[in-house]
């Protein structure tokens, strides 16, 4: 009989390292680096990546500032595995308490990786 639970360390290690490595080595972010706090959430250990990205990520960003990454398998995206309860529980276990979003990092099986803004609360949507 496989330990699940040991596999599904294996697979958040490997999406993890590929988002910290995507960041350092292709989006040219700085100080990327795997946080140590972990929060327990449906049979695995979530963890946050941060870095400092080379440019501001939003044009309503004052400056540029640390940013956390969640990365998540596209399966887990796919099957709700990120929900509403789940994302409260990363801002307030997970992250400095003035962090104001975070960025979901979702790798799908080919390797492709996307990144999408999560903000805590209501966001005022942009003027174009």
């Amino acid at each position: 009989m496989e330990n699940n639970s040991s596999s599904d360390s294996n697979d958040r290690f490997a999406i993890e390292s590929l988002v910290k490595e995507n960041l350092a080595y292709f989006q040219y972010w700085k100080e990327v680096q795997l946080e140590d706090k972990t929060m327990p959430w449906r049979g695995t250990e979530l963890k946050l990546v941060s870095g400092i990205p080379p440019n501001k990520l939003s044009n309503d960003d004052p400056e540029i500032i640390k940013e956390y990454i969640l990365p998540v398998n596209m399966t887990q995206y796919k099957e709700e595995f990120i929900t509403l309860q789940c994302l409260d529980l990363v801002f307030e276990n997970l992250c400095e308490k003035d962090t104001k979003r975070i960025i979901l990092g979702i790798v799908n099986s080919d390797g492709t990786l996307v990144f999408y803004f999560i903000y805590k609360g209501i966001h005022k949507p942009k003027k174009n």
